[in-house]
């Protein structure tokens, strides 16, 4: 479906509104979880989310106030989504609160949330939530329950005067190098995110979506909430616990359910293709996935080579992957590309600002670069030098863009919004380069290892280690921090069994050596599971300098 090809709405409540129309077509169905199954046509969904919207409006909640979703990847989260838009609320998907460990951490969280709102505010949580703030008067709690009202109560339900530029949804940053911030994101910028990612992934009418995805990122939830609704297509929800336990469970979601779309990280891709390398053709059918797109961590060409060998046993076809490129502050998607094209280049040549990135051949002195396509449409790409000037192709740098669908700040944070945006363009924070037009991502910009006025990316020395290691490159996460004098030192955090890096270290420091020309100041052994990741799955490498390596769980080896 194309652009062209039908009207879309400018709001997501007159979106949701004309998807509904259709009220026998299927909406959302769920899979793989321990209940019965939940499968709704589109008009038991709209039903559910004015019911939904009637009790947030029972409980005081009106056009413009913010209501908190913490729930799981399920169709409770699909209908309390579309119950705010029903209302002209404000949609906030957080985290589920869930999480005893955390629930210090967690419950601060809502309270600054409710503090930021400003107004009255909503929580939306499970039943089985653990960490419910007490002590926060301004917050309606609300347990995600069955509810019914008659069709005169419904009937009641004021219809809010919306405009395009209305406030739709605050979407939280991953944080993968400093604290979330909510990025304000009006319908008209949601709804054209949604268009392009129509458009780029070539979504037809009567498809379906298939998402384990959390629905509090915005991956998730424009793989299987928004987009749906805006391209008139179905969504499937496998629970991210089911997921996590089960990677298999995604492949038999995508077996015999018709022309599917869905999405997963590079790690997921790994973690899909470690456990299910040794099953038999006739386990999965694959042969009807139009798209997987792959995107919100950097992506490793030879993880992706390893899934799509693996999918082509399961009758998966290359041309259904994409790689992708985006962030909170434009909505989501800000590039896509169909198929895995690699840029190679020589390992030396990037490590300045403005630096030619030169074509080699030469296995020994290479660095892979992923192109994540052009810029999508409404959406323009330029990369600047240290001075914000414009660099041409093959010259690394800052990545700055502007777009349709770009947020219109970060919640009550104006010097955080000053400090990224600058006459409409926005400073993603980014290291890389154009080729061809193309963005190829090189670095977090924050996570670069500067050396005598080197910029060394950790990312590649991770790939190297993780070969050296034989240990997939999710279990090692390198980082910068203070050396000698004025310039910085590297440290490797290895995710392992093994608690003594003496028997890796020789491993280690050949490998760290050979990418970068540097010997690693520090090498610590940490258990597995203990390098913190954002929600998507990206490595907070800020966070591994400050915990992992002062934790009493690791081993820390200094040069």
């Amino acid at each position: 479906m194309t652009s062209g090809q039908c009207h879309f709405a400018e709001t997501l409540r007159e979106a949701f509104l004309r998807y509904c129309l259709d009220s026998s077509a299927p909406a959302v169905r769920e899979i793989a979880h321990a209940r019965e199954p939940i499968c709704l046509s589109r008009g038991e969904l709209l039903q559910r989310a004015t019911d939904a919207a009637v009790c947030l409006r029972s409980g005081g909640i009106k056009k413009g106030d913010h209501v908190l979703l913490s729930l799981q990847t399920d169709a409770s989260f699909v209908r309390w989504f579309w119950a705010t838009q029903m209302l002209g609320a404000i949609a906030v998907p957080i985290e589920p609160l869930m999480s005893l460990s955390r629930k210090p951490a967690q419950i601060r969280f809502v309270r600054k949330l409710a503090s930021l709102a400003g107004t009255t505010c909503a929580l939306v949580a499970s039943p089985s939530s653990t960490c419910f703030p007490e002590d926060v008067p301004e917050l309606r709690i609300i347990t995600d329950t069955p509810l019914s009202y008659d069709d005169g109560t419904r009937a009641s339900l004021p219809e809010p005067h919306l405009y395009p530029n209305d406030t739709a949804l605050i979407q939280y940053s991953s944080g993968s190098t400093g604290d979330p911030k909510g990025c304000v994101l009006s319908h008209r910028a949601v709804c054209r995110n949604a268009r392009a990612w129509i458009e780029a992934f070539d979504y037809k009418r009567g498809e379906a979506t298939l998402n384990w995805m959390p629905l509090f990122h915005d991956f998730g939830l424009m793989l299987s909430v928004i987009a749906p609704i805006i391209g008139q297509l179905s969504c499937i929800l496998l629970r991210t616990r089911a997921f996590v336990s089960d990677p298999a469970a995604w492949l038999r979601g995508m077996t015999g359910c018709g022309p599917v779309h869905t999405a997963a990280s590079a790690s997921a891709l790994e973690l899909v293709h470690v456990r299910n390398r040794h099953k038999s053709a006739a386990s999965f059918d694959l042969s009807d996935v139009r798209s997987i797109i792959c995107a919100a961590e950097p992506i490793q060409p030879d993880v992706v080579e390893r899934f799509l060998q693996l999918g082509r046993r399961y009758g998966l076809s290359p041309r259904s992957f994409y790689a992708g490129y985006g962030m909170s502050e434009t909505t989501v998607m800000a590039a896509a590309k169909r198929g895995l094209t690699v840029d190679r280049v020589h390992r030396d040549s990037g490590r300045q600002t403005g630096a030619l990135q030169i074509p080699t051949t030469d296995p020994d002195h290479v660095a892979q670069y992923v192109s994540l396509g052009p810029a999508a449409p409404g959406t323009e790409f330029q990369i600047v030098d240290d001075q914000g000037i414009s660099l041409p192709e093959r010259c690394m740098g800052h990545l700055v863009l502007r777009s349709e669908s770009l947020m219109d700040g970060y919640l009550k944070d104006p010097q955080a919004t000053a400090a990224v945006l600058h006459d409409g363009w926005l400073k993603t924070g980014d290291i890389g380069y154009l080729a061809d037009a193309e963005f190829h991502f090189v670095a977090r910009q924050k996570d670069l290892i500067v050396i005598g006025g080197q910029k060394i990316v950790p990312a590649d020395i991770d790939v190297a280690v993780g070969m050296a290691l034989e240990i997939p490159i999710q279990r090692v996460a390198s980082f910068g921090f203070a050396g000698s004098g004025a310039t910085e030192a590297i440290g490797i955090a290895i995710e392992t069994r093994d608690s003594n890096p003496m028997h890796f270290e020789g491993a280690v420091r050949a490998a760290c050596y050979e990418q970068t020309g540097f010997q690693p100041a520090l090498i610590v052994a940490c258990p597995i599971g203990t390098i913190p990741k954002t929600s998507s799955g990206k490595k907070r490498r800020a966070a591994v300098r400050m915990t992992v390596v002062n934790s009493s769980d690791t081993t820390v080896i200094t040069s």
